[in-house]
């Protein structure tokens, strides 16, 4: 048994050397294949990386370098409770696609900064669902559903953004999820034009559909920015359908409408 045990050993060493980084090149997209959804996704720098998680397919993670660059950038992610922050370098690297297993990580939680845990995260939601004040008036109403920003909150290193959803129509709407994006204010051309994808670390209460003639609240927590004066903040929120037929109903916020935060 023991002689059977150092034979597996020395002809599989890649199940036991855990992959600790990434080569990405601008003629090459690699791949990144989870079991689970993939909820969270920054890199280090959106001018050098491009990163994905596939619409159709959550738990696929798609990266790509925009031009060559020296050095390293990150890339972090969560996926099932855990966090992977990979340095990424620029080169060929040996295959275009890794599954998630591949990869070290540690406890999901630690995303949540060390200066706020996820119990007070959670008790600043009940809090802000309590409040009897407006701090947002932006809205958007369309194919029967109304989205709302109730309110902004600000908590140490971490923004609170409450919504409220109405389905005025009488059969429930399934949702695929909510997606954020910072944009340019005025369309711009393709050469010129610059937007990132910004994700939530927290939401409260995961909503998953809207039944006919409901209101549902949900609060999402995202780490603190500012919106520059010439980008606005857009959410998006998609209806769950077959293919890519779900409809998708976008809210925008200027950076105006972060400046009376309510702090908690």
């Amino acid at each position: 048994m023991k002689y059977s045990l150092i034979i597996i050993l020395f002809l599989f060493p890649q199940y036991i050397k855990a992959q600790k980084s990434l080569q990405v090149h601008v003629n090459k997209v690699v791949h990144i294949i989870s079991k689970e959804k993939i909820s969270y996704l920054q890199v280090g720098s959106h001018e050098l990386i491009m990163a994905e998680i596939v619409l159709e397919h959550p738990n696929l993670l798609r990266v790509k370098a925009l031009k060559e660059f020296e050095g390293e950038s990150t890339l972090s992610f969560v996926s099932a409770g855990k966090l992977y922050s990979l340095p990424l370098s620029y080169g060929e690297g040996e295959k275009n696609s890794y599954l998630l297993e591949e990869f070290t990580s540690l406890p999901a939680d630690l995303l949540l900064t060390k200066a706020v845990s996820k119990q007070e995260i959670e008790n600043t939601c009940m809090k802000l669902l309590g409040q009897k004040k407006q701090a947002s008036n932006s809205k958007v109403s369309k194919y029967g559903l109304k989205v709302q920003v109730k309110n902004i909150a600000f908590k140490k290193d971490l923004i609170f953004v409450q919504l409220e959803l109405k389905n005025e129509n009488k059969m429930e709407i399934e949702l695929e999820g909510f997606q954020w994006w910072m944009k340019d204010k005025k369309e711009l051309k393709a050469s010129n034009h610059q937007e990132y994808q910004i994700h939530p670390q927290y939401h409260y209460f995961e909503l998953k559909s809207l039944p006919g003639k409901s209101i549902r609240k949900e609060i999402f927590v995202l780490p603190r920015f500012r919106i520059p004066q010439k980008k606005i903040l857009q959410i998006e929120v998609l209806e769950k359908a077959l293919g890519n037929t779900g409809r998708k109903i976008s809210l925008k916020l200027k950076p105006s409408d972060m400046k009376n935060p309510i702090q908690l």
